[in-house]
């Protein structure tokens, strides 16, 4: 299963990784099934635990292991470093649309 699939289009989280992580993450997506593949998306979190490309491979693979309470805590994980970089308040009661405002254009 190619964890990175997504329909040939750029995406907007695509920020560059190093070598040796994408490396990782295409060697996961060869081994998926295997439990070795597990091992490897893990080892990418670790060298770039706030990759957006990572934490999304990461995402999709315990969802698509049926592994739901991982696929969340993964979610909720990249929601904050999401909500950080968009300087969203950490109470996501707190947000408003001014925030959302100012998130458009970053």
């Amino acid at each position: 299963m190619d964890l990175m699939h997504f329909d040939q289009t750029s995406l907007y989280f695509e920020e560059p990784v190093a070598p040796e992580v994408m490396g990782l993450l295409e060697s996961a997506g060869g081994a998926y099934g295997d439990p070795a593949s597990e091992a490897l998306l893990y080892k990418a979190y670790f060298l770039a635990p706030e990759s957006l490309l990572v934490l999304v491979a990461l995402y999709r693979y315990h969802f698509y292991r049926h592994r739901l309470e991982e696929a969340l805590l993964v979610g909720d994980r990249t929601l904050g470093i999401v909500g950080r970089r968009l300087g969203f308040p950490e109470q996501w009661s707190r947000l408003n649309p001014a925030f959302l405002g100012e998130a458009v254009m970053r």
